[in-house]
């Protein structure tokens, strides 16, 4: 995952650059409602290994309550 994040970084295939853009792009017409950027397990990995604390990001992790109902 790390090496895939380090070679398309700055690229078209940077992923985290294309979710802040999205994200940038919806706040502009609405700041508030939450925004699930992706429904994947690609990018919380990315954040864990390559970006800022979600919080700072204004991102909810949608897999926490998942994996709490999952713990015996």
């Amino acid at each position: 995952m790390k090496a895939s994040f380090a070679a398309n970084n700055g690229g078209s295939r940077d992923l985290l650059a294309f979710y802040d853009f999205v994200i940038a792009e919806i706040r502009k017409v609405d700041p508030v409602t939450p925004i699930m950027a992706d429904a994947g397990w690609r990018y919380w990995e990315a954040i864990d290994a390559n970006g800022p604390d979600p919080v700072k990001r204004k991102a909810t992790p949608e897999f926490e309550p998942i994996r709490k109902r999952l713990q015996p």
